[in-house]
């Protein structure tokens, strides 16, 4: 699907005509609020769960200062900087691949008694920010119908009243879209409380099979 393909069947839902346009209008109430809420939608749907097909795996430094010296907090454990594409960190291993008790997330930043750590996270790398300049560019890479679906369905409820001034109608969408959630998340290889992403291989051994 394209950004104009999901966009499009937002306003489907809400009985709105479609985007025909090479870009969105400045001006339309419906395409100033989908500017607004569409990144939004994205995010939200790629934060819930941990997707199988988004899911990444790094080795990662603890952070160095001008000095390069080690930065840590009051507490003596190293930070990490967590990568720009991740929008959802899943879990801190230690390079042995057990789990590592000690590493705290505090928003883009991991902590950890470790000097490195493997990270695997849900990134968002080329889905957000969401390039509304091509609207008919294919969404890379690409990603189940119903993830789509559910950003559709967000989409339209988080617009629904802006656009509509319907409250039923917004109270009606956004049960719809937790329940296309649902769906996207039982359909996914790897729904939360799943499986481990690269099942009997330790995360070390994955990561020489994978080449990291």
């Amino acid at each position: 699907m394209t950004h104009r393909q999901i966009i499009n069947k937002a306003l489907l839902f809400l009985g709105q005509g479609p985007i025909t346009a090479d870009a969105l209008s400045t001006t339309a109430e419906a395409d100033t609020s989908i500017t607004v809420a569409y990144e939004g939608a994205w995010r939200e749907v790629l934060e819930a769960n941990a997707w199988s097909d988004l899911l990444v795996m790094v080795k990662v430094a603890a952070d160095t200062d001008e000095d390069d010296e080690l930065v840590t907090d009051d507490l003596g454990r190293y930070r990490f900087t967590v990568p720009e594409t991740s929008v959802r960190v899943q879990s801190v291993h230690k390079t042995d691949g057990t789990d590592d008790l000690t590493a705290k997330i505090r928003a883009k930043y991991v902590y950890s008694k470790e000097t490195e750590i493997l990270l695997t996270y849900v990134s968002g790398e080329d889905l957000v920010p969401p390039d509304l300049t091509d609207l008919d560019a294919d969404i890379e890479p690409v990603l189940p119908l119903q993830i789509q679906d559910a950003v559709s369905y967000r989409l339209a409820s988080l617009i629904a009243f802006r656009v509509t001034q319907n409250v039923d109608l917004q109270q009606s969408l956004e049960g719809r879209y937790y329940h296309a959630l649902s769906l996207a998340k039982a359909a996914d290889m790897r729904p939360e409380g799943g499986e481990t992403f690269w099942g009997n291989l330790s995360a070390n051994a994955a990561l020489e099979e994978l080449d990291y």
